[in-house]
Formats: C-alpha cells, sequence, structure tokens
C-alpha cells in the first residue's frame, strides 16, 4: 500500500475488516464495485475456507478474479528440547510407534499453522494431535514451556528462539531451505517427499474487473516487488517474492484450493474411521425444552442464556457448568449459486424480501428467531400475503427447505449458525439496524447425564479460549 500509489498515482487506504475467520470482510469486497477501486488482500487461509467453511456467502473463484501474487514465506517446525525427537525422521518414528501421544499447537483451526500441521500427518500417515489456540502468542508460550510438544510457526518469529536453544528446529516447510535458517533442512528432503507448507499473500478483485483494469494492477504489483531492496528486505524476513500474470495465479489459487480440500478431506476421513464424532440434536428453544421435560436422553445443552438459567432453576441442568459460548446474530440467507445481495439497510432487507417468491424461517411461535423475523416482517409489512410465508419447526429445517426451495429467488432467515450449518444455502447478510437480534448462548451439563465427567470436559472445551477461533466460524461472536 506504501509504494502503490507510486505506481498508480492513486492514494491506497487499509481497511481491516476481521470475523468470522475472513469470511466478513472477504464478503464485502466480493459485493464492492467491479471498478478496481476495492481489492482483497487475501492469504492461503482463503483457499483453507473454501472446503472448511462450508455456507460463506462468496465463492472465491467465483466471485473474485486474481490479480496478482506478493510473497510466501516458509514456517519452521520447532519442538520443546525435552520433546526426544531431533529431526524428521526421528518425529514419523516416536509418532508412528506412540500414535496420539505427540501433539502440536496451532494459532487457530484453519489457520496457516494449523494446515501446515495437518499436511504433515496426512502426507506422513500419523496421528499427532492437534491443540489450537487463540493466536500465535498462546501457542509459542505453550511450547516454549514445554506444555506442548511443537508448532509450525514463521521463521523469523522463531528463529531466536532456535538460536537460544528454547527450541529444537525440526525443519523449515518449503521446497528450499529457508534463507534465515539456512542449517535447517526441509520437511520435503527430511523424509516426506513432496510437503510443501508457506504462508503466501496475494490481491484479487470482485468479479466483473475489467481485464484492462487487473492487467494494469498486476503490473504495478510485479514491479514493487522485482525492486532489490523491497527482495532484500523480505529476505531478511524470510519471504520471497512471487511473480505472476493473473492467469497464472488464478491456477495457482486453484491448486491451492484443492491442495487443502484433500487435506481437510483426509481429516474428516480419519474421524469417520475412528468414530470420533460428537451425535447432536438441532430445534428452538422451545421444541429442546419440550424434549428434556419429555425425557428424552441428553448430556449436554447449548441453549440460549435464558432458557438455561431456567433449566437450572428447574433442576434440569447443573448450575456448576454453566458456560458462556457468546452471541449468535440473526442473518438472511439465499439458495447457494444466486448472486450476492447486499442488505446495508433497511430498505435492501424491504426490496429483497419484497421480491421473494417465498420467504422460509423457524417457528415464530416457540423460536426465538421465528418470534423476532415475524416482528419484523410486520414492521416491514410483508406479512399479510400469508401465501409466501414458509414456516417450519426450526431454523435447521427451515434452512434445509429453502436449499430444495422450487423457487430460485426464495430467501430465509434465522441465526447465522443454521445457515452456515446447511449445505445448499448461504449468508447473504445480516437483519440490519433497528431489526438485528443477537441471541446470547451459554452451555451445560444436563442433569442425568450419562457420562457426567466426560460432559463436563466437554462444555469446558467449547467455551475455552482456545476454541475462540472455531465459536468465531460457527458464527458465535
Amino acid at each position: 500500500a506504501q509504494r502503490l500509489p507510486d505506481q498508480l498515482g492513486q492514494t491506497f487506504v487499509v481497511e481491516n475488516k476481521p470475523g468470522a475467520g475472513a469470511v466478513i470482510g472477504t464478503d464485502q469486497v466480493a459485493k464492492s464495485p467491479a471498478d478496481g477501486y476495492t481489492l482483497l488482500l487475501m492469504s492461503n487461509t482463503h483457499t483453507v475456507n473454501e472446503t472448511l467453511v462450508q455456507n460463506k456467502p462468496y465463492d472465491l473463484l467465483r466471485d473474485f478474479i486474481p490479480v496478482a501474487p506478493i510473497n510466501y514465506s516458509d514456517l519452521v517446525l520447532v519442538a520443546h528440547p525435552s520433546v526426544p525427537v531431533a529431526n524428521v525422521r526421528d518425529l514419523l518414528k516416536a509418532a508412528k510407534e506412540r500414535p496420539g501421544k505427540l501433539n502440536y499447537a496451532s494459532s487457530g483451526t484453519g489457520t496457516p499453522y494449523h494446515m501446515a500441521g495437518e499436511l504433515f500427518k496426512a502426507m506422513s500417515d500419523t496421528k499427532i494431535v492437534h491443540i489450537p489456540y487463540k493466536g500465535s502468542s498462546g501457542a509459542r508460550t505453550d511450547v516454549l514451556g514445554g506444555q506442548v510438544d511443537m508448532m509450525f510457526d514463521a521463521v523469523t518469529t522463531m528463529t531466536e528462539q532456535v538460536k537460544a536453544g528454547k527450541v529444537k528446529a525440526i525443519a523449515t516447510t518449503g521446497k528450499k531451505r529457508s534463507s534465515v535458517l539456512p542449517d535447517v533442512p526441509t520437511v520435503d528432503e527430511s523424509g516426506v517427499p513432496g510437503y510443501e507448507a508457506t504462508i503466501w499473500l496475494g490481491l484479487m478483485a470482485p468479479k466483473g474487473t475489467p481485464p484492462a483494469v487487473v492487467a494494469r494492477l498486476n503490473e504495478a504489483v510485479t514491479k514493487i516487488v522485482s525492486q532489490p531492496e523491497v527482495q532484500q528486505t523480505w529476505a531478511r524476513q524470510g519471504a520471497v517474492a512471487l511473480v505472476m500474470n493473473p492467469q497464472a495465479f488464478e491456477k495457482y489459487v486453484a491448486d491451492d484450493v484443492q491442495k487443502w480440500a484433500k487435506v481437510i478431506k483426509s481429516a474428516a476421513d480419519f474421524e469417520r474411521k475412528h468414530d470420533c464424532r460428537i451425535g447432536g440434536s438441532f430445534g428452538a428453544v422451545g421444541l429442546m425444552k419440550d424434549k428434556l421435560v419429555a425425557g428424552e436422553p441428553c448430556d449436554v445443552l447449548i441453549l440460549s442464556d435464558a432458557l438455561i438459567k431456567g433449566l437450572v432453576a428447574e433442576g434440569r441442568a447443573d448450575a456448576s457448568s454453566v458456560q458462556a459460548l457468546g452471541g449468535v446474530k440473526t442473518g438472511v440467507a439465499v439458495k447457494q449459486g444466486r448472486a450476492a445481495v447486499a442488505i446495508r439497510n433497511v430498505d435492501d432487507l424491504r426490496a429483497l424480501l419484497a421480491s421473494a417468491p417465498a420467504i422460509y424461517f423457524p417457528d415464530p411461535v416457540k423460536a426465538t428467531a421465528g418470534i423476532h423475523f415475524l416482528k419484523v416482517l410486520q414492521a416491514l409489512g410483508l406479512a399479510d400475503d400469508a401465501s409466501r410465508l414458509r414456516t417450519f419447526p426450526n431454523g435447521a429445517t427451515a434452512m434445509a427447505a429453502l436449499a430444495q426451495a422450487p423457487e430460485p429467488d426464495a430467501v430465509g432467515c434465522t441465526q447465522v449458525t443454521e445457515i452456515l450449518i446447511t449445505q445448499g444455502v448461504r449468508l447473504t447478510g445480516l437483519l440490519p439496524a433497528p431489526h438485528e437480534l443477537t441471541t446470547v448462548y451459554t452451555a451445560a451439563v444436563a442433569k442425568g447425564a450419562r457420562e457426567p465427567g466426560l460432559a463436563r470436559a466437554l462444555v469446558a472445551a467449547l467455551a475455552a479460549p482456545d476454541a475462540a477461533q472455531v465459536r468465531r466460524e460457527c458464527g458465535f461472536e
């Protein structure tokens, strides 16, 4: 951004839009005018999200045009000195002799550090336990302290710790040895042929941006990353310039999407093979309480804060186990494949709902989102045409019905979490002010739980700071 004005004669402003694992900011760019004035600074977190986050409101290769890559940097696999491995071959031997006993930390689920570990496991056929943290600092602290065995981290960040003997450098993750740690071999040369996991950055533009504009932007970025002083600065940081035309970068992005899709599928196959899944039941909060009253077996409750408090008062939930999870907003969904629809204000919402041939939403009697959304429809003067309104027992079933709806322009409304878990629909926006709704959720152990110790551990894990990234990816704030 500092050098682009010299090339293009325009001021560039960097606007950070965090949230939901980069989904919120990326969606905003996807819905921006395709004129070259709004660009997405993306990384391989975005290519991982293409598979990891199922119901995003955009598709990376459908809704964006790759403009230019910027650079890439290697990671380094480090281990605490107490871990009895000195190189990759030692690590593979230990992991195969003691499957599930070794562990590695990351800065969060879906991050490049996490995926580097999952790629290593997939390519080496080893079982190493992933421990996600909320950011790199906590993960790094626990590896340095010996609470966790190892982690993949940025080369520049860990170099001083390696030189000080606080961690052991096992291998770097690029195709060739790092300029910062030239004496440390790569994973590829150490026993896992073909392994490569880097952090790379690039620019993309909204779909429809004129080819001439894309070409001009690519030319400007290429000139900047090719400057000797830029490359020398990056080399000291362990970064290497990437130079490609838009067509080559498009293939690079597509190949990276496929690469991480295979890794994620491999992890899912492992869960199925070892039956490490959790069964559950979704439902409107009122209906869920009916199930409890009827005696349906339950170990862990994840419900609105108000309902959990009521169940504690009735003796149906363990008061000492209650843990806050965060708030979930109410969103608007459309069928997968429909063009993005921006909801910036009430007028946008009214226009979208008024034009919809059918509107799908949860029970307006027992479901919190359904009760609220019916009031929104009434406030907008859109509740009188009952022929367009389709109601269902809960948000999950409403979204499943929307996915199969015969009307291609049908619209749905429910909590964001229920939109994200449903194949065939996507989040297109949140209910705007003054109609927004956030429901605060908590988790608790049900009285009479069949495995109370395990249930309590699960509740604690769901609410732990280390699981914050996972909660955000599931729609919690």
